[in-house]
């Protein structure tokens, strides 16, 4: 069983549970979780106390130049590009 097979779409339970902690523990920056899609994989919600000097500055690349390893990780994933305009 991974993440997905027991995940929701409702965020609001998650969301309550992020702003307790926010609220109740003023030193912590954030919290880590399994990601849904990849039980192998760690994310991170960084909480709105940190500041910018906080972060150590990357290169920033676009996806364009990694074609290979982003048809790649859509294909593991069953993902798609939705090229369809937006809902107004």
């Amino acid at each position: 069983m991974d993440a997905g097979e027991i995940s929701v779409n409702d965020y609001g339970p998650s969301r309550a549970l992020a702003l307790a902690l926010h609220s109740e523990f003023g030193d912590l920056d954030g919290l880590a979780y399994r990601s849904r899609y990849n039980n192998g994989e760690i994310c991170y919600a960084v909480f709105d106390r940190i500041t910018i000097a906080e972060f150590d500055v990357e290169p920033v690349s676009a996806f364009v130049d990694f074609r290979d390893r982003v048809d790649a990780l859509m294909e593991f994933y069953g993902a798609v590009f939705d090229t369809s305009p937006p809902i107004a």
